[in-house]
C-alpha cells in the first residue's frame, strides 16, 4: 500500500505541474516523465503486480473449489483497492489526456524491471485504462471512474488467470498422467528387472544343479571305472598268482621228479656197482674153479651114439662140466639189463671165459645213461 501511495503522489505531483501547459503537449509529457520517475514507478509496479497475481490465483482457485462465494470476493476487494489507487494516480498525472497516458505507460512497461509476464500485465493494464478513456480530456478527468477501469482489468486478468489456471490444470493433469505413466513404466521396469533377475537366478541355479549332477555323475563314473580297474587288476593278480602257483607246482614236481630220478639212478648205480662186485667175485670164483677142473677123457666114437658125435663144442664142454660145482648166481635184480648176460653158467668154463669177460659191456654204463637222461629231463623242465 505504501508503494501505491508513493506512485500516486509522484504521478499527482507531475500532473499539477502540467496543468498550465495544456497548449504545449510535448512540454507537458516531458515534465511528467521527468517528475514521475518511470524507473521508480516501474520498480514499484513490479511488486504490485506480484501481489495482484497472488490475489488472482487465489480467486481462481477459490472459484474452482468454493464457487462464486463471499470468501472468494475478498481477493477481488483487495485487488480493486490497490488498482483504483494506481489508476487514479495515472489519470490525475495525465490530466485526462489519452495520448499522455499511452506514451507514459509505454515508457513504464518497457522498463527493465518489468519483463516477461509482468510486461504483458502492465500493457494489459494500460490497454484497459485507454479503452475506457475518451478523446476528451475534461470528460476523462471528471467522469472516468477508476473503479470501472479496475473492474474491467480484474475481469480480464481473472479470465486470463482462469485460462492459465485451466491450462495449468490441464498441464498438471497431463503431468500427473505422465507421472503415473512414468511410475507405471518404472514399476513395469522394476517388475521386468525383477523377473529378469529371477530368470537369471533360475538359470544360474539350473546350471549349478546341472554342474552338480554332472560332477556327481562323473564321480560315479570315475568310481565305477576305478572299481572296474581294481577288479580287473585283482583278477589279473589272481591269475598271475594262479599261474605262478601252477608254475611253482610244475617246478616242484619237476624238481621232485628230478630228485626221484636222481635217487633212483643213484640206487640203480649202487645196485649196479653191487652187482658188478658180485659178478667180479663170481667170475673170479668161476675162473679159479675152471682152472682146477681136469680135462675130460675123450669117449670112443663107437661107444657113443651119433648124436653125441654131432654135438657142438659148447655142448661138449657143458657135458664135461657136469658134476662140477656151479658158481654163485647173482640176485634176481641183476638179471635185468646187460648184467644178466654175464652169468658164467651160460658159458663154457674154459680159459676163454677169462679173456672174454673184459670184452663184455660194463654194467656201469646203463645207470650212467639213466643219469644223463634224468639230467636232460630236468633241464627241459627248467627251460
Amino acid at each position: 500500500m505504501y508503494f501505491l501511495i508513493g506512485i500516486a503522489e509522484a504521478l499527482v505531483g507531475a500532473g499539477t505541474h502540467n496543468v498550465g501547459l495544456r497548449g504545449g503537449r510535448s512540454d507537458g509529457l516531458l515534465h511528467l516523465a521527468a517528475e514521475a520517475q518511470p524507473e521508480l514507478v516501474a520498480h514499484t509496479l513490479a511488486s504490485v503486480e506480484d501481489a495482484w497475481e497472488t490475489q488472482v490465483i487465489k480467486f481462481v482457485e477459490c472459484n474452482a473449489t468454493e464457487g462464486n462465494s463471499a470468501e472468494c470476493s475478498y481477493f477481488e476487494h483487495g485487488f480493486s483497492k490497490s488498482c483504483v489507487t494506481v489508476a487514479k494516480a495515472i489519470l490525475s498525472a495525465s490530466n485526462g489526456e489519452k495520448d499522455t497516458v499511452t506514451e507514459y505507460m509505454n515508457e513504464i512497461c518497457n522498463e527493465k524491471e518489468l519483463h516477461g509476464w509482468k510486461m504483458d500485465r502492465c500493457q494489459m493494464f494500460a490497454k484497459t485504462i485507454l479503452s475506457d478513456m475518451s478523446a476528451d480530456a475534461y470528460d476523462n478527468r471528471e467522469n472516468l471512474k477508476p473503479a470501472g477501469i479496475c473492474h474491467s482489468f480484474w475481469s480480464a486478468v481473472t479470465v486470463e488467470g482462469g485460462a492459465e489456471a485451466a491450462s495449468l490444470a490441464q498441464q498438471k493433469q497431463k503431468d500427473e498422467v505422465l507421472r503415473m505413466e512414468a511410475e507405471k513404466a518404472k514399476a513395469e521396469a522394476v517388475r521386468a528387472e525383477k523377473a529378469k533377475q529371477q530368470r537369471i537366478a533360475a538359470a544360474e541355479s539350473a546350471a549349478k544343479e546341472r554342474r552338480r549332477q554332472g560332477a556327481t555323475r562323473l564321480a560315479a563314473e570315475q568310481a565305477a571305472a576305478a572299481q572296474k580297474a581294481k577288479e580287473a587288476s585283482e583278477k589279473r593278480a589272481t591269475e598271475r598268482r594262479k599261474r605262478e602257483t601252477k608254475r611253482q607246482k610244475r617246478e616242484a614236481a619237476a624238481q621232485a621228479a628230478v630228485k626221484a630220478s636222481r635217487q633212483s639212478a643213484m640206487a640203480t648205480l649202487k645196485e649196479a656197482e653191487h652187482q658188478e662186485e658180485l659178478v667180479n667175485e663170481n667170475l673170479k670164483e668161476a675162473t679159479i674153479e675152471t682152472k682146477e677142473v681136469p680135462r675130460p677123457k675123450l669117449v670112443p666114437a663107437a661107444a657113443t651114439n651119433g648124436s653125441t658125435a654131432q654135438a657142438s663144442p659148447a655142448a661138449k664142454a657143458t657135458a664135461d662140466t657136469k658134476g662140477v660145482p656151479m658158481p654163485k648166481l647173482a640176485s634176481a635184480a641183476a638179471a635185468k639189463g646187460p648184467i644178466a648176460h654175464a652169468n658164467p653158467a651160460a658159458k663154457a668154463p674154459t680159459k676163454e671165459v677169462e679173456h672174454a669177460a673184459p670184452n663184455k659191456r660194463s654194467p656201469i654204463k646203463a645207470p650212467m645213461k639213466a643219469l644223463s637222461k634224468a639230467g636232460n629231463t630236468t633241464s627241459q623242465h627248467k627251460v
